[in-house]
């Protein structure tokens, strides 16, 4: 199948700044702008992984939100600033996460009957996680996120790097995880359902390059899909004129095990696994490195034409955001919108996904 690259521009329409504008958020499940370093102390806090559904306020988090309910890491996982936004979404404070597993390798000597020494490494690491329950779903459902892949946790390994476990059960096929895997010499945006390995095949991450990706998974019954978005950074050959775009590319590949039945109802960010200590299983390495801008998650599938648009595809977008009337609503932890510039219907734009017309 010839995956298929966006070549057209979606049409823009004049609202009056008053009207309630349908946005693709407006549904989403659960959706963490990874923007909030309260204290500004450079180091992630619990508190401060919040649901935007109900993000409540500077002192008290809303009570439906799908909030992070613990942090598992060796040190602290680090905010970053000026994260580059040359694809497509929106900038969310220009902030991210990084995921930083910590590693060790250390040697054992076992002695035969004969006097031969034999070497035995062992191989440990301590991925960097975090936990939110009561927030997995089933059957049908769309995941986005904005990250930059930094390389496996080990490279003698070469595990997978989940970015999201969604109550993965590998023993009854129930749950998936998105992220990272390889196959040969390349790595590629995949996912494991239940315990059918998928990769998006025709486009190989690149270490340190920040990527806006996706996936829909669609609960059919028997003939089950799941269709990967994959859209790098600097994909804009012509910012000024936005008349033609590449990079964003998609594919649909056939499943039989996408369900609608979980064991778990919790979603862990980073890893397979939280092992709270360096660890010598393998799943351990099956863990995230790299950085993580924004993560959401739909309990449906969502379109082609409302993922284009979750996507920020044609910057500047008229809809996005939860019940949104103004573009504060995006950021209502207070946080100054530098991203989301106000323009004149027909005017340009300052910058690839940089306004909001209304």
């Amino acid at each position: 199948m010839k995956t298929n690259r966006v070549g057209v521009l979606l049409l823009l329409s004049t609202l009056a700044a008053s009207q309630t504008l349908a946005g693709v958020f407006d549904d989403v499940k659960m959706w963490w702008h990874l923007d909030y370093d309260a204290n500004n102390d450079g180091i992630v806090q619990v508190d401060e992984l919040r649901d935007q559904t109900d993000w409540g306020t500077t002192t008290t988090k809303g009570n439906t939100g799908y909030h992070a309910l613990n942090i598992d890491t060796p040190d602290a996982i680090a905010w970053i600033n000026n994260v580059p936004i040359t694809s497509g979404g929106l900038p969310y404070g220009g902030m991210a996460i990084v995921m930083a597993p910590v590693t060790n390798t250390y040697y054992t000597y076992t002695t035969n009957q004969v006097g031969v020494v034999t070497t035995n490494s062992v191989k440990q690491c301590w991925a960097e996680t975090i936990k939110v329950s009561n927030a997995a779903v089933k059957g049908s459902c769309t995941i986005l996120c904005r990250f930059r892949w930094d390389g496996p946790a080990m490279e003698t390994w070469n595990e997978p790097g989940w970015i999201v476990n969604n109550a993965l059960n590998y023993d009854k096929w129930l749950g998936w995880m998105f992220g990272v895997r390889k196959s040969d010499d390349n790595y590629f945006l995949g996912m494991y359902i239940g315990r059918e390995a998928q990769y998006y095949w025709d486009v190989p991450l690149i270490r340190g390059t920040w990527y806006e990706a996706g996936a829909i998974l669609r609960d059919n019954g028997v003939n089950d899909s799941v269709t990967f978005y994959l859209w790098p950074e600097d994909y804009w050959p012509d910012e000024d004129s936005r008349t033609e775009l590449s990079g964003l590319t998609w594919k649909t590949y056939n499943s039989t095990k996408v369900t609608n039945v979980l064991t778990s109802a919790d979603i862990l960010i980073g890893a397979e696994e939280q092992f709270w200590s360096l660890s010598s299983s393998q799943n351990a390495t099956k863990s995230f490195r790299g950085a993580l801008n924004y993560l959401a998650i739909w309990e449906r599938d969502l379109s082609h034409n409302e993922m284009l648009e979750a996507f920020g595809y044609h910057s500047p977008l008229l809809t996005i955001g939860i019940k949104n009337n103004n573009n504060t609503e995006l950021r209502i932890e207070s946080q100054t919108p530098w991203s989301m510039t106000s323009a004149t219907p027909g005017t340009q734009c300052p910058g690839p996904s940089q306004c909001i017309i209304r």
